[in-house]
């Protein structure tokens, strides 16, 4: 049950942040704050497809793990370069690249703590029938 709320929740978020940025760039025009949504969800999007390259069984996860903590960092960069966070990638890696990294090794271990979990559920109900 908590799995299907979760991924409801998860399709509600995605559609309703893009119609939101949508909706408010025709509403309101694209302001600073609209441009960095606009931008980050753009970067959430590449994010989502880089993470096609875990369908990959023929390499090793901790290789699939680095691939794509180093794409996932371009986009990130690029995009923090793009809206002016800082004017030389000296500034991004001072400034940027450590809070990536903070937030990538979260969300990583999150979702293993997720996997665990689901795999222990699975493997319950497997063993009661």
């Amino acid at each position: 049950m908590i799995n299907k709320v979760l991924k409801f929740l998860s399709a509600g978020l995605a559609i309703g942040s893009v119609v939101s940025v949508i909706c408010l760039y025709f509403m309101n025009g694209a302001d600073g704050t609209l441009k960095q949504m606009a931008a980050w969800l753009t970067a959430s999007a590449l994010y989502g497809i880089i993470s096609i390259i875990y369908e990959n069984d023929s390499v090793s996860f901790p290789i699939l793990t680095a691939i794509h903590m180093v794409l996932c960092a371009a986009v990130t960069l690029i995009t923090a370069y793009l809206l002016g966070y800082a004017s030389s990638f000296f500034g991004l890696a001072v400034h940027v690249l450590p809070l990536f990294v903070i937030i990538y090794i979260i969300i990583s271990a999150a979702l293993h703590l997720y996997g665990v979990f689901y795999a222990r559920k699975v493997s319950e109900k497997l063993g009661r029938k």
